[in-house]
Parts: C-alpha cells; structure tokens; sequence
C-alpha cells in the first residue's frame, strides 16, 4: 500500500501519524510525502483519508473526516504529464526552508535545482530515442512552469543570497509563510503578479 512518511509546515508531530496543530483555517496547509510499500501497485485508484479532530467555536468536540481519491498509473510518461505543479513546488518549497536551518543557503539552492534538473531529464530520457530530440530539452505540458518557481524560490527572500543579504527578520518571515500558504497562494507569494501602471492609470 500507500503511506505517509513525513510531514511539513508547522505542528507537533506526536507520533508517526499524529500532527498537533496550533490552529487550523482556510489560510494554512500542511505537505506531506509518500512512500509505496509495494514495489507494483495493481490497483487503478488509491484512497487517503486525513481526520481533523477539534473544537468548534462553541465548545463541541468534533471530528471532519477528509477523503481523497487519486489514479494509480503504471506509465512514468502519464505521471509527469498528470503531475500538479502547485503541488510539487509547494513540497520542495517546505523543504528547502527546513533545510536552510541546518544547510547553507547556496546548498540548499543547489538541491532544487538538481532536483528540477533531474526530473526534467528523467523525462526527456523517456522520449529521446522515440523522437530523436538530440540534444533539446522538452518537458511535459503540466510542468512548464516548474523551472519558473524553482527559480522564484531560489530568489525568495527566504532562500536568496547569503545570511547577511537579508535582514534576518524578514528572511524568517517569509520562510514561516512559505511553511504555511496552501499551494496557489504560495505560487503567488514566490511569483507575485505583476500589472502595467500606465494602463490602470489610463482607465
């Protein structure tokens, strides 16, 4: 089967599968990793089930049962082109924040990008044969973007530079942002959007 093996963002963690959480509201969320204890998984579908034990704001104990479906492919091609970004960034992005406290910042940079690099050529390697790209780099539709956020991570202010380039109050901050801002904010946070001044003020 399918199991969790760790977990990112902020809460004590109890026991193997037990997160005590401060607080918990639309603007927090939690990453965690898989690990398949089957070497062939036959099924086509695999469930996860996360249940949130708290009290409400009148004082009533209760629990929300979460429940959540996902395929089960045996192609490596159809994984990448099905892989959610969001996602994935969102994982490494906690990661790299835990490892900056132990690592040096130009190291822990060097993981993502090997990281990324490593993914994107375990995928041409699937295909460069079959299409004769040569020396191309391709990559599937669903992580065009992954190499953007990587490089929006690694210029973050909780990962850019060295310790002195970045005051360490606001180093800090956004790395407790980035343990905590769900996946589509987080992308927003490290890759904010940006507007054309002279047509907002022209309306």
């Amino acid at each position: 089967g399918v199991r969790f093996t760790t977990y990112h963002g902020h809460f004590m963690l109890r026991s193997t599968d037990l997160l005590a959480l401060p607080a918990v509201d639309s603007d927090k969320a939690f990453a965690m990793q898989l690990s398949l204890e089957e070497t062939l998984m036959t099924t086509q579908t695999v469930y996860f089930q996360v249940a949130l034990l708290y009290t409400s704001s009148s004082g009533e104990r209760r629990i929300r049962v979460h429940t959540a479906a996902a395929p089960v492919v045996t192609d490596l091609g159809e994984m990448y082109r099905q892989a959610d970004t969001g996602a994935i960034v969102s994982v490494l992005a906690r990661i790299a924040v835990e490892n900056s406290l132990s690592d040096k910042l130009d190291s822990v940079r060097q993981q993502l990008q090997l990281k990324l690099v490593k993914s994107l050529k375990e995928y041409r390697n699937l295909y460069v044969v079959q299409h004769r790209i040569g020396g191309r780099l391709i990559y599937p539709e669903s992580l065009r973007y992954l190499p953007l956020y990587i490089l929006a991570l690694c210029k973050s202010l909780a990962l850019r530079g060295g310790y002195a380039d970045v005051s360490l109050d606001e180093r800090c901050a956004a790395g407790f942002s980035i343990m905590i801002l769900p996946a589509r904010r987080l992308l927003n946070f490290i890759y904010p959007s940006l507007y054309r001044l002279d047509e907002v003020l022209t309306v």
